[in-house]
């Protein structure tokens, strides 16, 4: 056996339009030749992303399923961030 390798598989089938959360993934170990390239390997390559393909229980989470894009909730307003190039990441706090 080649060495392992972590790998996200989804918890429950996640339908397309489904924004990943902690409790949709799990994180195992695989051996690294079962891993496909699409693979992300962190829960913060997924989590607040938007499954764009259907991706049953057990199933591997590939980046060829989900939004390259994050949807992130802050204080219930719905927030996107994208991960481009020459942008500059900011945070600004939302007041009532």
């Amino acid at each position: 056996m080649s060495s392992g390798a972590s790998a996200l598989v989804a918890r429950r089938d996640l339908v397309s339009g489904t924004t990943i959360t902690e409790s949709d993934i799990e994180l195992i170990q695989v051996d690294r030749k079962q891993l496909p390239a699409a693979a992300p390997r962190k829960r913060s390559q997924v989590l607040g992303h938007e499954v764009t393909a259907t991706i049953t229980k057990g199933e591997f989470i590939l980046t060829t399923k989900v939004s390259p894009d994050a949807k992130v909730q802050h204080n219930s307003v719905p927030l996107v961030y994208s991960q481009m190039k020459g942008c500059e990441e900011r945070s600004v706090p939302l007041t009532a």
